[in-house]
């Protein structure tokens, strides 16, 4: 059984890619996900207008990314991330339910951290659960 499953993932992986480029159809994915995903659990999600706001008071890049996560050209799952100085603060991750056992979100947590390495980033603010 755990063999299946790791081709099963190891095929979803090879076929997935994963994108930090920025453009509204992301951020809508990230919002209308983020907004589905917290009402689906009677949570309370965060306003589409605070997405919004994000652009006039960061700059995309240096202080903040999305890493979209895209299968057969639809997006299945992203992951929101803040930088100041030398650390990256975990903030908004969504995947699509019918994605979730493939686990994309483990793709681009490896990407984003690499990407984070390379920027030079020495701490990762996983947040407060609980």
């Amino acid at each position: 059984m755990y063999f299946q499953l790791q081709e099963i993932l190891h095929h979803f992986w090879n076929t997935t890619t994963v994108s930090d480029t920025l453009s509204n159809a992301t951020l809508d994915f990230l919002v209308s996900t983020h907004t589905e995903n917290i009402q689906a659990i009677n949570g309370t999600s965060k306003p589409r207008r605070f997405f919004e706001l994000i652009p006039q008071f960061f700059n995309y890049g240096p202080d903040y990314k999305i890493f979209t996560a895209f299968k057969d050209g639809k997006a299945v799952a992203a992951l929101l991330l803040f930088y100041f100085n030398k650390t990256v603060e975990y903030f908004t991750l969504v995947v699509v339910k019918r994605y979730k056992t493939y686990q994309p979100l483990s793709l681009i947590m490896f990407q984003a951290m690499q990407d984070a390495a390379q920027r030079g980033v020495e701490w990762w603010n996983w947040g407060e659960r609980g």
